[in-house]
C-alpha cells in the first residue's frame, strides 16, 4: 500500500468537511487549515494509536504557553490528521483483502501482487478525482510523469536516496537516560512485551510498527520470544513488565561501539518498497477490466456518496448548505469505503475534541488494542571516503553559511557533468512539454514531485517513539528547509555564479574532467569499451588530482580491502575514517 495518495485524500477531504460537523473543536479546524504540510505528514505516520495520545495530552497541558504555540499547532495538526489515517485503514484494508482473496480463489489468479494493484488503482483514481491530475496542491503535473531520460531516472534515484537519508536522520540515539520520556516509553515497552507473548507476528515487523529500533531492546525481546515463558501478572493476565531501570539500560546506545552504532542505524533504514512504476502503469494504462474487478468507481469511491459529493463541491468553491454538509458525514449515510472513511474520520476527531475539552480523562484511539547489512556497509565505505575528501575549498572563516552553498555547487556540478549536459536537450524538452514555463521552475516542480514519489514509495513514516517530541521537531526542521534548498540547488544548476565556481575550485580541485578516473567513469557511463589496463592506470594510487577523482580511486580501494576481509584473506578491515573502539 502506498499509504500516501488515498490517505492524504481522506485527510484533505475531512479537512474540507470538518467546519460543518457538529461537536468539533474550532482549534482543530484552524490548525488543519493553516498547518497543511504537517497535517499531511501526520496522516501517513503509522502507529498512530501510540503517538497521538501523548502528543495531544502534552499539547493540551501546554496550550496556554505562548512560546510553545508554533510547536503545539504543528503537533496537534499531525495528531488530528493521524486519526484520519486510522479511519482510512479500517475501511480500506478489509475492502482490499476481499478483492485479493477473491482473485486468489479464482480460476485465473493475477500474476502480480493483487493488493499492490488494488492500491495502485485506488491511489491513481483519487489522484484524478481529488487532486485533479496534479492541478491541486500539494502536487503538480510531474507527480505521474514517466521519466524516460537517463537524467530523469538518475535524478529520481538520487532524490530517493536523499529522502531515505533524511528519514534516518529524524531518529535520535539516546545516550543518557535523562533524555527518555518515561510517560511515553514505559507503556510502549510493556505493550511490546505483552504482544511478543501473545502474537506470532514477525518480531522485526512488530518492533518496526511500534517505532522503537534500539538494538538492545530488540535483542531483549528476541530472548523473551524465545523463552515464551515470561512470568504472568495474574491480576492483569499479562507478562510481568521489566523494571524502569532495565528499560533505561535497554534504550541507551554506546556510541563508542561501532557494532552498536551500526545496529542502531540499520532498523532506521526504510526501503522504498512500493513500486511507484506500478502506479504509473495504472495511471497511464488504465485497464477498464481491473477498474470493474476492483470496483473502484462503486465500492471504493462512489461519487454519489453524500460526503464525497459535498467535499468535491467545497473544493470547487461552490456554496454548500451547512445542514447538507453536516448530514453528509453522519454515520451510515455513505456506502463506499472512501465515503465511510470520511464519516469515520470525522467521528474520531469528534472523540478527540471531548478529550481536548476535558470531557473525558483519557483518549483511547481506535488502534490502541544479512543482505541489507552488507549493502549498507559497502555504501558507508564510499560515504566515508567521499566525506573525508569533499570538504569544499575556498571557504572564509567568517562565512559559515558558505559551506552549505559550496556543497550545493559540488552537487549541481556533478549532476551536470554526469547526466544533465549529456542529454540537456532531451531532458529540457521533457521538462517543458505542454507547459509554458521556465526550465528552472519546471525543474523545481519535478524535484518536489520526486520527493513526493519517494514519500509514496516509502509507504509510511515511522515515528521515533523513544524520542517522540524530538522526532517531530526534526521532521518540522527538515520539511521547512526543503523548498528553499531545492530552489537554491536548481538556481545553481542553471545559473552557476562563475565567481563561486572559481572560489570553491569546482572545476579544478573538486572535479577535474581530465582526471583518469573521471574520464574512465564517463566512458563507462556512455558505453565505450575500456581495457583492464586503462582501469588499473586510472585507479592507481595518486593518479587523480581532484577530490572527485581521488574519491573514485579510494572508494574502489576501500571495496578491495572489504573484499579481502570478506574472503578472510585479511583479519582487519580499516575504516576510511578513524573512530573509537574496535575497527
Amino acid at each position: 500500500m502506498s499509504d500516501l495518495l488515498t490517505h492524504w485524500a481522506v485527510s484533505d477531504d475531512c479537512r474540507r468537511l470538518l467546519p460543518f460537523a457538529d461537536g468539533i473543536e474550532p482549534f482543530f479546524v484552524e490548525v488543519l487549515e493553516t498547518e497543511r504540510t504537517f497535517a499531511r505528514l501526520g496522516a501517513i505516520t503509522r502507529t498512530e494509536g501510540y503517538w497521538i495520545p501523548p502528543l495531544l495530552q502534552w499539547a493540551r497541558e501546554h496550550r496556554d504557553q505562548p512560546a510553545l504555540q508554533p510547536a503545539i499547532r504543528r503537533k496537534v495538526a499531525c495528531c488530528i490528521a493521524g486519526l484520519t489515517h486510522t479511519a482510512c485503514d479500517r475501511l480500506m484494508k478489509p475492502y482490499m483483502q476481499a478483492i485479493t482473496y477473491a482473485d486468489e480463489a479464482s480460476a485465473n489468479p493475477t500474476d502480480d501482487n493483487v493488493a499492490r494493484l488494488v492500491y495502485a488503482y485506488q491511489d491513481t483514481f483519487v489522484f484524478t478525482q481529488v487532486y485533479l491530475d496534479g492541478h491541486e496542491e500539494p502536487f503538480n503535473r510531474f507527480m505521474m510523469s514517466r521519466l524516460n531520460t537517463a537524467a530523469g531516472q538518475a535524478l529520481e534515484r538520487w532524490i530517493g536516496t536523499l529522502f531515505q537519508r533524511g528519514v534516518m536522520a529524524l531518529r535520535t540515539n539516546i545516550a543518557a537516560t535523562d533524555q527518555l520520556e518515561r510517560a511515553i516509553v514505559e507503556p510502549l515497552i510493556h505493550d511490546a512485551a505483552r504482544k511478543i507473548q501473545q502474537r506470532n507476528d514477525s518480531l522485526r515487523r512488530l518492533i518496526g510498527s511500534l517505532g522503537i529500533t534500539q538494538p538492545n531492546l530488540y535483542a531483549w525481546l528476541q530472548e523473551l520470544r524465545a523463552q515464551q515463558s515470561a512470568p504472568i501478572d495474574e491480576a492483569n493476565r499479562q507478562p510481568a513488565a521489566p523494571a524502569w531501570e532495565q528499560v533505561e539500560h535497554l534504550l541507551t546506545i554506546d556510541d563508542s561501539d561501532p557494532q552498536q552504532r551500526l545496529d542502531s542505524m540499520l532498523p532506521r533504514f526504510l526501503p522504498l518498497y512500493v513500486d511507484f512504476h506500478r502506479l504509473l502503469r495504472a495511471y497511464h494504462q488504465r485497464d477498464p477490466a481491473r477498474v470493474q474487478a476492483y470496483r473502484i468507481e462503486t465500492d471504493f469511491y462512489n461519487a454519489e456518496d453524500p460526503a464525497i459529493a459535498v467535499a468535491r463541491a467545497i473544493q470547487r468553491g461552490e456554496q454548500v448548505h451547512p445542514e447538507e454538509a453536516r448530514a453528509a458525514t453522519k454515520q451510515g449515510v455513505n456506502q463506499s469505503s472512501y465515503g465511510q472513511a470520511l464519516e469515520t474520520g470525522i467521528e474520531y476527531i469528534r472523540r478527540s475534541t471531548a478529550f481536548w475539552r476535558g470531557e473525558i480523562a483519557n483518549l483511547e484511539t481506535p488502534n490502541s488494542v544479512e543482505r541489507e547489512r552488507l549493502a549498507f556497509c559497502l555504501s558507508a565505505l564510499i560515504d566515508a571516503t567521499a566525506g573525508a575528501l569533499f570538504k569544499p575549498a575556498g571557504l572564509a572563516d567568517d562565512a559559515p553559511d558558505a559551506t552549505h552553498e559550496a556543497y550545493q555547487y559540488q552537487n549541481a556540478y556533478v549532476f551536470r557533468q554526469t547526466y544533465f549536459d549529456h542529454e540537456a536537450g532531451q531532458f529540457n524538452a521533457f521538462l517543458q512539454a505542454d507547459r509554458d514555463t521556465s526550465p528552472e521552475q519546471a525543474m523545481e516542480d519535478l524535484v518536489e514531485a520526486l520527493f513526493l514519489r519517494a514519500l509514496a514509495a516509502n509507504h509510511t513514516l515511522v515515528p521515533d517513539m523513544v524520542a517522540l517530541h524530538q522526532w517531530f521537531d526534526n521532521l518540522y526542521t527538515s520539511t521547512n528547509q526543503l523548498s528553499a534548498a531545492i530552489r537554491q540547488q536548481v538556481q545553481i544548476l542553471y545559473h552557476p555564479d562563475p565567481v563561486k565556481l572559481e572560489q570553491y575550485e569546482i572545476r579544478t580541485s573538486f572535479y577535474n574532467a581530465s582526471d583518469p578516473a573521471v574520464m574512465l567513469a564517463r566512458a563507462l557511463q556512455r558505453g565505450k569499451p575500456v581495457t583492464t589496463a586503462q582501469v588499473q592506470m586510472a585507479l592507481r594510487q595518486r593518479a587523480n588530482a581532484s577530490t572527485y577523482g581521488r574519491a573514485l580511486e579510494q572508494g574502489v580501494s576501500a571495496w578491495k580491502q572489504a573484499t579481502k576481509f570478506w574472503l578472510r584473506e585479511s583479519d582487519v578491515l580499516l575504516s576510511p575514517l578513524p573512530f573509537s573502539g574496535a575497527q
